[in-house]
């Protein structure tokens, strides 16, 4: 078709005849009115649409003028109906995929899509294209597409290319933590979510693929946000809808190329069917399941019917193939003419009207109890695991029977995927996207949705509760507490919107434990502030709990104000009822912010106080606890005998509890202590034996503690690669954990190591850096660390006067927090001193060191 025709009255009449508007003629084909407008306005129809047209007003490409004069017509629609993907076209191989970071590995070869590939791809090549979003019906094809094009798209993006699957989710607010937790960014101190990643983002030459946007849509503004501070990302987005954004390109995914019309005197040739996308598709599905199904002269008009009729729509024509299990071709058509009710649902989509009725299909099949489970499975997110199934679904009255028959009959019948299997957890029932909306629909048309959701935020809250007494299973639980992770936001989601405001608290007291643990800090705190901003008369028992979780997240996050508030506020709580566990729990969590404030006196007298209830008690985990709070308070004081007494008290009983996580920690206490002390060759052997155990339980923050105090101790034995290697490795660990202190004592460590080469620049920076984190958290003893360390490479450039006056500021916070320096870094200090007071003369060097002991710390940035 020419380009340059000015109107096409041929379509523009045909439509008119028929009563159509534009709008009207659109939605038949599953396109924009501003579409049929451009190719009323002459603009060139795609290969894809000349098909959909003629099929639809049953008259040919130049009858409707959609084509030029010239080659016959028959030439004309073959080269329009074979325009699909060449056979020659590689398919992405499964060792390929592995190399990304998180694109999902397709489970079968791409069929039908080498034009849009190719037209994408372009696209994503071009400067300008940073926002683009792949639109369509679901069930088109949209995700598979994408997964596609950026695989192909790798060597465009130094540094990787992310997949964030946006399935599970409904709240906007949660699509920054998703992209989050694909990029491996986590929670950094006070820092908003967002800021942490942008920040990551700054720079990157990345593409984002963000699925499944439309449940989401309300979170649009954040991608504009991205884009507009990170000039390095591209993001690739598949939606029902678009995005309405400035700079978004819009591609919209057609469905896969059809063949013609079979015809009632010449049945269609196999062997040219087989060039349609759309029979290849069903005929490798079918022969999945019946590998000796084969397209022949006797089936090939039903075949070619059926994909028709289905619209080309790769789900529909899955589930369609699905049942090839049990009814031949022909059969096969007369069921799904049954059920194809085309138009009755005007509000939504052509194409989804079909997918609608062929997943109806699918579910008419089933029996009244398969019915009922079916749309009661689809409460969950992102799946479940039996147990959760049966305690959720299974009806009094259908107590009788086996869930795991009625399951695999479900999966049978391609409803459920194959049971997902993970090692050390329990299987899990889990659906497809499209299927799991459509039972939900079910569920709410069946009056049972309020009574299944009821039961699932019941269940998760019993789940949860199981899981706050961790015992020596913590780790376990923590695992599956992540795996149900979006079950649980969708049962916090349920109590809160229900007004259920016991049910609501008790889910957030017992899940803090579980926030903490993983790093979900943010999400954490604001479940909680959201729990206790509500006016509601709550059992002061359970108050109490989530005063104790919202102090104790906060404080990790450096608002230890507010974490000091509330945990006291738990404390009298609890003190009223006489709960002498949750009191000296509170205790406990106000030892450790005192120590974090380097108020060691305080850390100890209430560290004492905890300690005493919890041998009361005969609470062993309270026990260890409380001794590794109070060995750390020691330690920071620099009475390394009363640490050590400790820290062998605490090893000792955490291996009479076998409490693994006890051990580790007790050991690296000791090694941190042997250290500090001078005994290399003791602190690496305690501190090896700490990693082992870390490593054992899967404690992220465990394993990077340990590996930045063998870096140290790799530093004073001449091992620089050694400590870079393990650096390196640490704050990865400490990045992925959120741990904003243990970042920072990994920069610290990459200064001194600087510092050993003679690279005092870098040392300065890394130093500096490292400071910035802990003036803000406020760990004054890491501070006073970190401003020595400036002072030191300050003294190698010969900046004497900066040099004396750094040193007399980390002398003065000594002094205060009552911080003796360590005996491994005494002689190494006195012999710079030393010569940075020869260097200025006595009384220049007392000068400028009694002017920094009268600076605060956060005024060191005017000396730097």
């Amino acid at each position: 078709m020419s380009t340059k025709r000015e109107h096409n009255t041929k379509l523009q009449q045909e439509r008119i005849a028929r009563g159509w508007n534009q709008e009207e003629l659109a939605a038949q084909l599953g396109v924009d009115a501003r579409t049929v407008r451009r190719w009323e306005g002459g603009q060139p129809v795609r290969p894809y649409n000349i098909a959909g047209l003629t099929k639809l007003f049953g008259k040919s490409a130049k009858e409707l003028g959609l084509i030029e004069e010239g080659p016959g017509e028959d030439a004309d629609l073959a080269t329009v109906a074979a325009r699909i993907s060449s056979p020659d076209r590689p398919v992405l191989s499964s060792n390929l995929l592995a190399g990304f970071r998180s694109l999902p590995i397709p489970p079968t070869p791409m069929i039908g899509r080498a034009q849009e590939l190719d037209s994408i791809k372009q696209l994503l090549r071009r400067e300008e294209v940073r926002l683009l979003t792949l639109a369509g019906p679901g069930g088109v094809g949209k995700t598979r597409l994408a997964v596609q094009v950026a695989a192909e798209l790798q060597e465009m993006f130094a540094e990787g290319v992310f997949f964030v699957d946006l399935a599970p989710v409904r709240d906007p607010f949660l699509v920054a933590r998703m992209i989050a937790d694909a990029l491996g960014v986590q929670e950094a101190g006070g820092q908003p979510l967002l800021e942490n990643l942008k920040a990551y983002l700054q720079g990157r030459r990345s593409l984002l693929l963000l699925d499944n946007f439309e449940q989401v849509i309300d979170a649009a503004p954040l991608l504009a946000e991205l884009l507009a501070t990170c000039w390095g990302i591209k993001l690739l987005v598949t939606s029902r809808e678009v995005l309405r954004l400035r700079g978004e390109h819009e591609f919209i995914v057609p469905p896969l190329a059809l063949p013609e019309p079979p015809s009632a005197k010449a049945p269609p040739d196999p062997v040219a069917l087989q060039n349609s996308a759309a029979v290849a598709l069903f005929v490798q599905r079918t022969q999945a399941i019946k590998p000796d199904f084969k397209l022949t002269a006797t089936n090939s008009a039903a075949i070619a019917e059926i994909c028709i009729r289905l619209d080309g729509l790769p789900l529909a024509i899955e589930l369609a193939a699905a049942k090839s299990k049990v009814l031949p071709p022909q059969a096969l058509l007369s069921d799904l003419g049954n059920r194809m009710h085309l138009g009755v649902l005007r509000d939504l989509p052509s194409r989804q009207q079909t997918i609608h009725d062929s997943i109806a299909w699918s579910y008419d099949l089933l029996t009244i109890r398969e019915q009922r489970l079916f749309r009661r499975l689809c409460v969950f997110v992102s799946g479940c695991t039996l147990h959760a199934a049966e305690a959720v679904c299974i009806a009094p009255e259908d107590q009788s029977y086996s869930l795991m028959d009625e399951v695999i009959s479900l999966i049978d019948k391609s409803l459920l995927l194959p049971l997902k299997y993970v090692e050390g957890e329990e299987p899990r029932i889990t659906m497809l996207e499209m299927i799991h909306e459509y039972g939900l629909k079910c569920l709410e048309e069946s009056g049972e949705a309020e009574i299944t959701r009821d039961a699932h935020a019941l269940y998760y809250l019993a789940l949860a509760e199981q899981a706050e007494l961790l015992g020596s299973q913590a780790q376990s639980w923590l695992r599956r507490l992540e795996v149900e992770h979006q079950n649980l936001r969708t049962a916090l989601h349920r109590v809160f919107l229900r007004g259920s405001s016991e049910t609501a608290w008790r889910l957030c007291a017992s899940l803090w434990p579980f926030w903490r643990a993983h790093g979900h800090l943010s999400e954490g705190r604001s479940w909680l502030d959201q729990a206790l901003e509500q006016d509601a008369d709550i059992a002061p028992a359970i108050r109490a709990k989530v005063l104790s979780g919202a102090g104790i997240l906060a404080g990790l996050q450096g608002s230890y104000e507010q974490a000091q508030e509330r945990c006291q506020e738990s404390l009298a709580l609890f003190r009223q009822l006489g709960d002498q566990q949750g009191s000296a729990t509170s205790l406990n969590f106000l030892a450790q912010i005192a120590t974090w404030k380097s108020a060691y006196a305080q850390a100890h007298k209430l560290g004492e106080e905890a300690l005493a209830l919890f041998r009361e008690l005969n609470d062993a985990p309270g026990i260890i606890d409380t001794l590794v709070t109070l060995a750390t308070a020691s330690f920071n004081e620099g009475n390394y005998a009363s640490a050590g007494a400790l820290a062998g008290e605490c090893l000792q009983l955490s291996r009479a509890q076998g409490n693994t996580s006890g051990m580790a920690r007790s050991l690296w206490l000791q090694g941190v202590g042997s250290f500090m002390q001078g005994d290399h060759a003791k602190a690496d052997a305690l501190l090896t034996e700490s990693l082992a155990l870390s490593k054992e339980v899967g404690d992220k923050r465990g394993i990077a503690d340990a590996l930045v105090i063998l870096a140290y101790t790799a530093f004073y034995q001449g091992g620089p690669d050694r400590m870079r290697e393990l650096l390196d490795e640490a704050l990865e660990l400490h990045r992925a954990v959120g741990d904003r202190r243990g970042i920072a004592l990994g920069l610290y460590g990459q200064g001194w190591l600087a510092i050993g080469q003679g690279d005092y620049v870098t040392a300065h920076h890394r130093h500096r850096e490292s400071l910035a984190i802990l003036l803000e958290l406020g760990h004054q003893w890491f501070s006073i660390l970190c401003i020595e360390g400036l002072a030191f490479s300050a003294s190698q450039q010969a900046h004497f006067v900066l040099a004396a006056r750094l040193w007399g500021i980390a002398s003065a916070l000594r002094e205060a927090i009552g911080a003796p320096i360590p005996p491994l870094l005494e002689l190494m200090y006195e012999r710079v001193i030393t010569n940075v007071r020869s260097q200025l003369g006595q009384e220049a060097y007392t000068l400028a060191w009694t002017e920094g002991r009268k600076m605060q710390p956060d005024e060191i940035y005017k000396l730097l």
